[in-house]
């Protein structure tokens, strides 16, 4: 009888190991680079990635830049964004807290600096457009 409950116990215990392998190879199917379901370039992150590109030919590689978006209200939707901008951006170092001369925006909500519920529309003729994505992202430097 103790030997019939080993087996059992055994056996139990293989299945469930390969329920679990089978889960993680499904799993590694979905984010395997051959995978056909997840096309490179066509993930969140790297959409957001490309909307920084004409910046990051007109940027220096290093430097610390100002970061504002339209989604202060909500910190886990700025936060989002702002961690998306500097993994776009790196070396350079966005902060939200340093005034600088150069401001790097994602204005995904208001779009436009024109736009009057825009943080910045108050002050928008201090600004100058360096780069402008069209989708709310871009380059603003301030006016001597």
């Amino acid at each position: 009888m103790k030997g019939y409950i080993k087996y059992i116990q055994v056996l139990v215990l293989g299945i469930f190991v390969c329920i679990l392998l089978k889960q993680q190879l499904e799993t590694y199917s979905q984010i395997s680079p051959t995978s056909k379901t997840i096309k490179k370039g066509k993930d969140f992150i790297s959409e957001k990635d490309q909307s920084y590109t004409s910046i990051k030919e007109i940027l220096p590689p290093r430097g610390v830049y100002r970061y504002i978006s339209d989604s202060a209200a909500n910190p886990s939707e700025f936060f989002m964004f702002y961690y998306i901008a500097q993994y776009s951006l790196a070396p350079r170092v966005l902060t939200d807290s340093l005034h600088t001369d150069t401001i790097v925006t994602n204005f995904y909500k208001t779009g436009s600096i024109d736009n009057p519920q825009n943080p910045l529309y108050a002050i928008r003729s201090q600004w100058t457009i360096l780069s402008n994505n069209g989708a709310g992202v871009m380059l603003l430097k301030k006016n001597k």
